[in-house]
């Protein structure tokens, strides 16, 4: 028997649906979603790919997709700090915090940023930035998922530091991300556009590869 679906459950996938479309059109004009033939690392091939410098270059841009994020991420909002990898991540973990920020209410705590720097495979938080994670709850962002390997080094390094991640959140994932598969971070994750779900391929089974398509690396 298939469970019936709540009612906050539907309000969230139409809201969902509701979002997805303008967020599809802004990447599509700043030709922020690329079609050809990709490496994205880790061993993974696509036929499609997310120049994030294309967003970070263009601040409105940068909102735009920040507010969509919040919109669909009810219960992070509730977060006390947005952290984020650099460079993307950190950016637009602290647009997000500014967001929140303005939103709140008045003599509200401020909505913190922490950024996170990787240091041989590994990710640091600077020392004064150890004060708003330590005891806080965590909003994890970035702005692409392809594998879930960085978010989880990210995890580990504000869970060590005693921070408790409550929500992780990307502008865009690939299907095969394996943070949203652990269920040890609890963490809810959000992500509102999938444009990899069908593209992402191992290197030694890409038929473009086996096609001659020349390659492009960032």
């Amino acid at each position: 028997m298939v469970p019936q679906k709540t009612m906050q459950q539907v309000r969230r996938e139409a809201r969902r649906e509701e979002l997805v479309k303008p967020a599809l059109e802004l990447l599509a004009t700043h030709r922020i979603a690329l079609k050809g033939h990709f490496d994205l690392g880790h061993g993974q091939h696509s036929d499609q790919y997310m120049n994030p410098h294309a967003i970070l270059d263009t601040p409105p841009l940068v909102w735009q997709l920040a507010q969509c994020l919040i919109d669909l991420s009810v219960d992070a909002s509730e977060a006390d700090t947005v952290a984020g990898p650099m460079m993307g991540g950190a950016f637009l973990a602290y647009v997000i915090a500014g967001i929140l920020s303005g939103q709140s209410r008045p003599g509200a705590p401020v909505t913190r940023f922490v950024p996170l720097q990787e240091v041989n495979n590994e990710f640091t938080i600077r020392t004064h930035y150890l004060q708003f994670v330590h005891g806080k709850r965590i909003w994890l962002v970035d702005d692409v998922c392809r594998t879930g390997q960085t978010l989880s080094l990210c995890a580990a390094t504000i869970e060590e530091a005693g921070g408790r991640v409550v929500a992780t959140g990307v502008i865009l994932q690939n299907e095969k991300g394996i943070l949203i598969r652990d269920p040890a971070l609890k963490a809810i994750h959000h992500a509102f556009v999938d444009t990899f779900s069908a593209g992402s391929v191992d290197s030694d089974k890409c038929p473009q590869c086996q096609a001659g398509v020349p390659l492009t690396q960032f």
